[in-house]
């Protein structure tokens, strides 16, 4: 508000001066229109011409200056782009020059040297029994997974708790471990190591690959043969720390079979464990255990330990119930080296059997029938039998393939069906004097396959025992019985299969080497495993790390052989029995040759 309008206001409010008389005063009440006291705040138009006027320079000098502001900002963004386009100008002339630069040299040294050959076109594998069958899942090859899902999650890990989560060893996770230990130790030293791992060939789009030893490695591996000749089971276990620091692979493998003979099951199955997780450790980078195109030849002597030590492992997973990761580590070495020289299709069955992969079995019939010829083995039958009949009261089938297999396995080996029902427990007395599963059972049996039938009946028996699957495999056993008194085709069908089996095996004599190697590496963890001991007409192979040793690719002329296993009977047999009571740890270590 003005001081003018002030002034007015004030005039008027205040009452007229002492010189003037009280007859020319006229108050304020008597005036015709009656406004207010504040009407006169309001502006007049002049004053309103005169405050636009102002408003209206103010903006001029407000756009005016933005005006001479927008140049200049104008400016220096156009400055600092050309900045940017001149820099990123001289960094393309400089790579241009470097390359330029690189390819004279390179055209200089092909003059000299002449120019390589084009790179080989990548080949491309065909998709076999090994990429289909075997296909490998990482989820399923870590043993964290199948433990979070039989128990559940750790607290640490629910969702709820918020907890940071612990992150693994970072080089374990670069080397691609998928097999780790339950608890870590401080005794091992992974980081001091003389073995390695290196890819040696690549033949049709297949790496293969060896381990390696260095000279430091190669002077303990003889230091330890020597030992190892010389010493008993007791006097090895004195170096067990130094095996652990130096992670001497075979000393470990070997100390560990002598504490599973004396019962230190803990200790054991820790040393095994770690073994696993340093083997993988070691492993070149491209060799991926879910890789179907990677090999690990058992013909070297090097390699021979990953196999033992991986196998070892399966069988005290599958003890722990972990079924299914011991099944898929099966599958890898099966992979690793088809040859199967640990006769891994002895077990993989069984594992199917207990991690209830009844529709992988159910796939893979083909394959065991024509690449492995799984008619004429006891234990595929019997499984493939079970598997079908799981999948046909899922998908509430027909049964007639399920009791088609279980009755050619009780013709083909009766004893193996013997043996379940002792080790489930199942009273048949009709079964149990029949002639089919008496003197016939007694003609089938071959040589040391009886240790064979015993594990596979004492793996698998809690499967057959389930209501529903023995009331199906006793309906079948009975009906086999009834058609063999009453049919002249299953009696003859009977004789063939036994005449066969026992022509197969008469030029081995005893066990296939893959067998043996089996029942030499499962020997000393028999007790855990099946919770017995097996009779085998074998002397028990002595090395643990290389189990029926046999010459190979021995790269590093490690000058060592080992007695070779042969048949005991009678008298002979008797005393060695008596000289293992004595001492669990009783062994013919292998002979050192100077």
């Amino acid at each position: 508000m003005s001081t003018r309008h002030l002034r007015r206001v004030l005039e008027e409010a205040n009452p007229p001066p002492e010189e003037e008389s009280d007859e020319d005063y006229e108050p304020l009440y008597t005036q015709k229109s009656v406004q207010s006291k504040f009407a006169q705040l309001q502006l007049s138009d002049s004053d309103s011409e005169q405050a636009q006027a102002s408003e209206n320079s103010e903006e001029d000098e407000e756009e005016e200056e933005n005006a001479c502001a927008a140049p200049a900002a104008s400016s220096r963004s156009k400055k600092k782009n050309n900045r940017k386009k001149n820099k990123k100008r001289i960094r393309e002339q400089q790579a241009r020059v470097k390359l330029e630069e690189i390819d004279r040299t390179v055209e200089e040294v092909n003059a000299k040297l002449g120019a390589p050959p084009p790179a080989p076109a990548p080949v491309e594998v065909k998709e076999g029994w090994g990429t289909s069958v075997f296909k490998i899942n990482a989820k399923h090859l870590n043993v964290g997974t199948e433990i979070r899902r039989l128990f559940g999650p750790e607290e640490s890990e629910q969702p709820r708790s918020r907890q940071p989560r612990v992150q693994p060893n970072r080089t374990l996770m670069l080397k691609r471990v998928f097999v780790h230990p339950n608890k870590d130790t401080a005794v091992y030293d992974f980081k001091k190591s003389g073995l390695s791992m290196s890819k040696y060939r690549e033949e049709n789009g297949i790496m293969y690959f060896v381990y390696n030893h260095d000279e430091h490695y190669q002077k303990m591996h003889r230091i330890f043969l020597k030992r190892y000749h010389t010493s008993s089971g007791s006097t090895l276990l004195m170096h067990l720390n130094d095996a652990r620091r130096n992670m001497h692979v075979e000393a470990l493998i070997e100390m560990s079979d002598i504490l599973f003979r004396m019962e230190e099951h803990n200790t054991a199955n820790e040393i095994i464990e770690n073994v696993v997780t340093f083997l993988q450790y070691v492993a070149h980078p491209e060799f991926l255990l879910t890789n179907p195109n990677v090999r690990l030849e058992y013909k070297y002597i090097e390699n021979r330990p990953f196999f033992v030590a991986m196998l070892k492992y399966a069988y005290l997973l599958s003890n722990k119930a972990c079924h299914r990761t011991a099944l898929e580590i099966v599958k890898m070495l099966l992979v690793l080296d088809p040859s199967d020289p640990l006769a891994l299709l002895a077990v993989i069955d069984t594992l199917g059997l207990r991690s209830r992969e009844h529709e992988w079995m159910v796939s893979a019939t083909d394959y065991f029938m024509i690449e492995r010829q799984g008619d004429l083995m006891y234990n595929v039958k019997y499984s493939l039998s079970l598997a079908n009949f799981h999948v046909a009261t899922k998908t509430k089938g027909e049964l007639t393939v399920a009791n088609k297999l279980l009755q050619e396995a009780m013709l083909q080996d009766p004893v193996v069906w013997l043996r379940i029902m002792e080790c489930a427990s199942i009273s048949n007395p009709k079964l149990s004097t029949h002639e089919l599963f008496t003197s016939h059972a007694l003609d089938t049996g071959a040589p040391g396959f009886d240790d064979l039938f015993t594990i596979y009946a004492r793996m698998t028996w809690p499967r057959w025992r389930e209501p529903a699957v023995l009331a199906w495999a006793l309906a079948c056993a009975n009906d086999l019985a009834d058609r063999y008194d009453s049919e002249l085709e299953v009696r003859m069908a009977a004789k063939r299969a036994s005449n066969r089996y026992g022509s197969r095996y008469a030029v081995f004599q005893t066990l296939p080497r893959e067998y043996q190697r089996h029942l030499s590496l499962l020997s000393n963890m028999a007790k855990l495993i099946i919770e017995t001991t097996y009779d085998t007409l074998h002397l028990r192979p002595t090395c643990s790390w290389d189990p029926m040793y046999e010459k190979g690719i021995n790269r590093y002329k490690y000058q060592y052989f080992v007695v070779h296993a042969h048949r005991i009977n009678g008298f002979g047999e008797t005393i060695v029995r008596f000289f293992e009571s004595m001492s669990p740890t009783f062994d013919t270590p292998p002979h050192f040759d100077e």
